[in-house]
């Protein structure tokens, strides 16, 4: 099952993205979106 959350990118640092869900840091991988 798969889930989509909505998310603000802040962040990139080569396939990398630190994004910001609710208030909260994260990272994640860009390395499955093409135009990322």
């Amino acid at each position: 099952m798969c889930l989509a959350v909505p998310a603000k990118i802040t962040e990139m640092e080569n396939q990398i993205a630190t994004v910001q869900v609710g208030g909260l840091s994260r990272q994640a991988s860009t390395v499955l979106l093409p135009d990322a």
